[in-house]
């Protein structure tokens, strides 16, 4: 048997308490003088041997019913012993749609169709929605289908990767439906000075990146312009858009004077996050033994090369060498703490990708960052996706699980009835 909750199993100390406190009632005398015991009767000492039995009885079973208790709590699950099936087809819900998806679809037997998504419900209980689609989560859970061979039918798109790529023993074969989905979107747009400035997502099964446009305010094209909402009319249609704010980020550049170059290249690197992110970037720099001077804006990050931390900021990031790496910002374990693996030049700057770092840190929570995720229809070939396959000797057999629960408070009811009747009968 095993349990899905076993900390429960701790409770199971609670059976001490009936039995502390029986024992201490065990000493209970009471003690009554009288004149004179020549009226009474002999105590009768086998109606006192079948009260003491009645006693223990009741006591038996409350501990009974406090270990089933106990039980149902931490979720019992019975071993059973289930065949593996030979073949599962696994499918990408939002293919649902597909052609060739739907004549799969008539041609195999329903039980061997599952869809790609958590607990890989049947196609029949399909409710809908865009639950986004982590393929390496998945792949690590198919093991509980039990099944000799899986294919898998996804759409292969890059954001469904996420993670490192895991070792699995289950034999998978994945297939890429590529079915060239493209879409371009206004998503966005900024209000600057008399003119707004228009933010396009491009994406197709190669490619996603943002186009701006700039338009006058007092183009025909805009139909109605508030402080949260732009409609305008195009020849491609009518669109209705959302109105962003400009937020300034404050970053200040804390360095030692052998690290005035890896200064200028996080310089440029935040003012390319200005550029992408559409928010303007207060970048201040400060040499050692220079005094700091006082921000006009709050502080949101703040680079440390070659200098000792002594400002707490919402972002840090700290130069801390290492040479094992394999990005130029890596998280720490702390949080919003960031370590600059190595030092900064045209190479590791722009192959490495410190301006995308840079804008995944501060604009983690910034609508353009969310959107272009959201948009990015980069397709993956099938060898980018499949797990690593380990081949480990299995058997034939699988042990299944069956929720033993019901049965458990079925139990407990008849148990709590005859304890109240006894209880009742006894007066105990």
């Amino acid at each position: 048997m095993t349990f899905t909750h076993p900390t429960y199993l701790w409770g199971l100390f609670s059976l001490l308490l009936p039995i502390i406190i029986h024992l201490l009632n065990q000493g209970d005398v009471i003690t009554l003088k009288v004149g004179s015991i020549k009226y009474l009767s002999e105590h009768d000492t086998k109606q006192s041997r079948k009260i003491k039995i009645n006693e223990i009885l009741l006591l038996i079973l409350r501990l009974l019913l406090l270990v089933l208790v106990v039980l149902v709590m931490a979720g019992p699950k019975w071993k059973t012993p289930s065949n593996n099936t030979s073949i599962t087809y696994l499918i990408e819900p939002s293919l649902l749609q597909n052609a060739q998806i739907k004549s799969l679809l008539d041609s195999l037997p329903s039980s061997d169709l599952k869809l790609l998504a958590d607990g890989f419900p049947d196609i029949e209980d399909y409710g809908g929605g865009n639950e986004e689609t982590n393929y390496w989560k998945l792949a690590q859970e198919m093991p509980v289908l039990g099944s000799d061979s899986i294919v898998v039918f996804s759409k292969g798109l890059v954001r469904g990767v996420k993670g490192k790529r895991p070792t699995i023993s289950e034999h998978i074969n994945w297939m890429v439906l590529d079915d060239g989905e493209a879409q371009s979107k206004y998503v966005g747009a900024w209000v600057v000075n008399d003119s707004v400035e228009l933010l396009q997502v491009n994406s197709d099964n190669r490619l996603t990146d943002i186009a701006k446009r700039n338009i006058s305010k007092a183009d025909e094209e805009i139909k109605r312009l508030d402080n949260d909402s732009l409609f305008f009319s195009s020849e491609k249609g009518h669109f209705n858009i959302p109105v962003w704010k400009k937020d300034t980020i404050g970053a200040g550049i804390f360095f030692d004077t052998d690290f005035e170059k890896e200064k200028f290249f996080m310089e440029a690197a935040l003012k390319a996050v200005e550029a992408y992110g559409g928010h303007a970037v207060n970048i201040v720099s400060y040499r050692k033994g220079e005094s700091v001077r006082a921000f006009d804006s709050v502080m949101d990050l703040s680079v440390w090369l070659g200098v000792d931390p002594h400002l707490e900021t919402p972002v840090t990031i700290i130069f801390n060498p290492d040479s094992l790496a394999g990005k130029l910002l890596v998280p720490t374990e702390r949080k919003n703490l960031y370590s600059l693996t190595q030092r900064l030049n045209i190479e590791s700057a722009i192959d490495m990708g410190l301006t995308k770092d840079l804008a995944h840190i501060l604009l983690k929570n910034d609508s353009i960052q969310n959107l272009v995720d959201s948009y990015d229809l980069r397709v993956l070939a099938e060898e980018e996706i499949v797990p690593v396959f380990e081949d480990i000797n299995r058997s034939s057999v699988r042990m299944g699980t069956m929720d033993v629960s019901p049965w458990l408070w079925s139990f407990i009811a008849l148990l709590l009835l005859f304890e109240r009747m006894l209880s009742k009968m006894k007066k105990q």
